[in-house]
């Protein structure tokens, strides 16, 4: 079982006073998401446009969010491998 983890920025438009851009100077939302090919939800983690969900901590909760999903007859015994990209490179998340 391979869960995978990634940030996406979803683009959307907004007029509101004091709404902050995302780092790619736009503006919208940066959920950082964690797949896993046979469950049919992901395991999510949303914030502001203008905040990366790219912590350790973030990537934990994910990853907890998405297994806590996976019936515990497919998940004990199972072999896991997680991949995520740079992001999830923190010692924190390693360990």
């Amino acid at each position: 079982m391979v869960p995978d983890i990634d940030a996406a920025l979803v683009t959307c438009h907004s007029e509101k006073e004091q709404a902050a851009a995302t780092y790619r100077r736009g503006f919208g939302y940066h959920p950082l998401l964690c797949f896993l090919d046979n469950t049919g939800s992901p395991g999510r983690r949303c914030g502001p446009g203008n905040a990366g969900t790219n912590t350790a901590a973030d990537h934990i909760a994910v990853l907890k969010q998405a297994l806590a999903q996976i019936p515990d007859t497919q998940r004990h015994g199972t072999d896991i491998l997680i991949r995520t990209d740079g992001a999830g490179g923190a010692k924190a998340f390693l360990t």
